[in-house]
C-alpha cells in the first residue's frame, strides 16, 4: 500500500503525545514523500524509534524528525541529544533482548531488533551512529514509492 510519510509520523506522535508533550520537538517533514509498506508496522518502527529517543534524552534537550527524498529511497532520520552509545554498543543494538551496559532505562532489548525486521520485510534499512554534538542518530531508509 502506498502511504503518506507525513501522516505516518504524524499518527507515530500523536499516539505518543502522553508521555512525549514536554518535549522539544524539531520536525523537517517533507509533506510529499510517500513509501510502499504497512501502514501499522511502519508505525510500530516509529513509535519505538521516537519512544527510545525520548527515553535517553532530557526533556529540555531538542529531538529531531527529518525526511529526505533521496534518489531511490526515503530517509527517515531520527536524532537526539541523549547520552549515546558507545561503537561496541552500537554494533549490537540491532541484536535480540541486547541492553546497552549499565543501562537503567526500562525495555526488555527487543525495540531495534524488531525495528531491523520490520524494515526488512519493506526493503529498508536502519544505520545508528553517534550524533555529532552528543546523542544519536537512526536513520531509515526506505524505498520510496510513486504517488
Amino acid at each position: 500500500m502506498v502511504l503518506w510519510l507525513s501522516n505516518l509520523v504524524q499518527e507515530a506522535l500523536n499516539s505518543l503525545l502522553p508521555v512525549i508533550a514536554d518535549y522539544q520537538w524539531c520536525l523537517e517533514i517533507d509533506e510529499s514523500l510517500v513509501v510502499q509498506g504497512h501502514a501499522v508496522y511502519l508505525e510500530i518502527v516509529l513509535k519505538n524509534l521516537i519512544e527510545n529517543a525520548r527515553k535517553y534524552s532530557a526533556p529540555e534537550l531538542h529531538i529531531s524528525i527529518v525526511t529526505t527524498q533521496l534518489e531511490k529511497h526515503i530517509r527517515i532520520t531520527i536524532a537526539d541529544r541523549g547520552k549515546g552509545m558507545t561503537e561496541s554498543e552500537l554494533a549490537r543494538a540491532a541484536e535480540r533482548f541486547y541492553r546497552a551496559d549499565k543501562c537503567t532505562i526500562e525495555g526488555a532489548g527487543v525495540g531495534s531488533w524488531i525495528c531491523h525486521k520490520i524494515l526488512q520485510l519493506h526493503n529498508g534499512t536502519m544505520e545508528m551512529r553517534p550524533r555529532e554534538g552528543g546523542g544519536l542518530e537512526v536513520i531509515i531508509y526506505l524505498p520510496g514509492a510513486v504517488h
